[in-house]
């Protein structure tokens, strides 16, 4: 019988749920874990602050709604698991570590750990995500430009070829930028596996 591949801890990203609701859930085969493509992160593990805004009891299963002021998501627990909401209740100011799952095309998290804390960390975590922001702001329009001359530069009026784009790019971040760029309208598939920009 195989061994289970002991992967290590994912970091907990902070981020909101607006960023959440508006990235690419990629499901993955094996041990490895599903994630959220957030711009360039994969957030498999999530360092949520928000507040309980509905909490929903069933038999084996507790199911909360989370607001953090960008947007809701539902928050679970199954089975022995429903004790770490025990305590939790609607108008509670919470930090939850937790992870991104999908079914029936809804997004939402599993808990791992939930606490509560005081209101005033809203506002930490605000400028936490706004600084950060501010610096993937920086970052993405750099590579935005530099994807952009590539394409130009590859593109003999047929498109570029997206394989040949990624040569001259980190491929990881390239692809996810692209992605990006794509659903934003700002480049477009002219035929499959090529891309073009809008000029």
């Amino acid at each position: 019988m195989p061994e289970q591949q002991i992967q290590p801890r994912q970091t907990a990203h902070k981020v909101c749920i607006k960023d959440l609701s508006n990235g690419v859930y990629i499901q993955q085969e094996g041990w490895q874990p599903n994630y959220i493509q957030v711009l360039d992160k994969q957030v498999s593990r999530i360092n949520l602050i928000a507040t309980v805004i509905d909490k929903q009891i069933f038999d084996s299963l507790i199911t909360i709604s989370l607001d953090d002021g960008t947007g809701v998501i539902q928050a679970k627990t199954f089975n022995e698991d429903t004790k770490k909401l025990q305590n939790i209740n609607i108008g509670d100011f919470i930090l939850l570590i937790g992870r991104p799952r999908k079914y029936n095309e809804q997004l939402f998290l599993t808990i791992e750990i939930i606490k509560k804390i005081p209101p005033a960390w809203g506002k930490v975590r605000k400028l936490e995500l706004e600084k950060s922001n501010k610096q993937d702001d920086s970052g993405q329009e750099n590579d935005r430009q530099k994807i952009f001359s590539i394409i130009k530069k590859l593109d003999t009026g047929y498109g570029a070829d997206i394989s040949e784009v990624l040569k001259m790019l980190n491929p990881e971040k390239g692809e996810a930028i692209i992605n990006n760029l794509l659903k934003l309208g700002e480049i477009y598939e002219n035929r499959p596996g090529y891309i073009k920009t809008i000029d």
